[in-house]
């Protein structure tokens, strides 16, 4: 997804932008339902409307200040339903995005719907996840 920012920006007479576009236009509506600040903000940015932006808000309200890499199982919840495919290391996923308090997501190459993640308090991620988001939300006067 990042090379189509600087892809984006920077090819305004290129004979292909409008093929670079279509392209973005389809991955976002790939991951959209991955609820990704970053996704959502950088596609906002480059195809100049909404792409649910108070989603990534929202997301970003609820990042944690605490940036420890803590043990997070939700397998046995009953209220996250559990989709039929298997992610890609051959365990349960869930149908929808795990909410950023009760999962380990907490960069923009993590699958927001794993069940079961996290180090047991043993790393500290950087924060980078949220700073990109928030910063470049900003910059756009999204927020």
């Amino acid at each position: 997804f990042f090379p189509y920012y600087g892809l984006l920006r920077f090819s305004s007479g290129d004979p292909y932008h409008a093929l670079y576009r279509k392209s973005l236009e389809r991955t976002w509506e790939a991951v959209r339902s991955d609820e990704m600040p970053v996704w959502n903000i950088m596609a906002s940015a480059l195809l100049k409307r909404d792409c649910d932006l108070d989603i990534a808000l929202h997301q970003l309200q609820l990042y944690p200040i605490d940036l420890i890499d803590w043990t997070m199982e939700n397998s046995h919840r009953q209220d996250l339903q559990k989709e039929p495919v298997l992610q890609r290391y051959k365990v349960p996923q869930s149908a929808t995005p795990v909410p950023i308090p009760e999962s380990t997501v907490s960069r923009w190459n993590t699958n927001p719907k794993i069940l079961d993640s996290g180090k047991g308090g043993k790393t500290e991620e950087t924060g980078t996840y949220f700073l990109f988001a928030y910063w470049m939300g900003k910059y756009y006067g999204f927020f």
